[in-house]
């Protein structure tokens, strides 16, 4: 089911139609409304006290609670046709909060080993990427500093 979600995240496109928008809006409200009734069945099973022991069923939570958020500013929006911001400043936009479901990726890491590698590869990766950025920039600022050096006493049009 997580996989299908994120398909479904993935497929939304800029100039979409409105039936295909409407298509995708269900299928958002269909798993809302499963993540819901998931949590809902493991407090319901598990009980309030031993749920909220295991942080995958605190942050479990937390995802549902963001998207049943989003997914009340998305009907407030249509309903009202106000703007989906959460504040007046619009700093945060409402897909953000949507976005957030992509996180339970997580969850599947941790079920798959090749998974597993894979994401350690990729932190591994990203810190050398970042090591070889930070010095690509050194090499930019120091030949900046050269250049206004070499070519700062110049004046325009000589």
């Amino acid at each position: 089911m997580i996989v299908l979600n994120l398909i479904v995240l993935c497929v939304d496109y800029h100039h979409a139609s409105q039936n295909y928008i409407e298509f995708l809006a269900r299928i958002n409200i269909f798993f809302v409304i499963l993540f819901t009734f998931e949590a809902a069945a493991k407090i319901t099973g598990l009980g309030i006290e031993y749920y909220f022991r295991r942080s995958d069923n605190i942050f479990d939570f937390f995802i549902v609670i963001s998207s049943v958020i989003a997914l009340y500013f998305d009907i407030h929006e249509k309903e009202h046709g106000t703007n989906k911001k959460l504040n007046a400043d619009g700093a945060v936009n409402v897909t953000v909060l949507r976005l957030i479901r992509v996180i339970r990726l997580k969850r599947l890491a941790k079920s798959s080993q090749s998974m597993k590698w894979l994401l350690k590869t990729m932190e591994l990766s990203f810190l050398n990427i970042m090591n070889t950025m930070l010095l690509y920039s050194l090499l930019i600022f120091v030949f900046t500093l050269t250049g206004m050096d070499l070519f700062g006493k110049i004046t325009l049009g000589k």
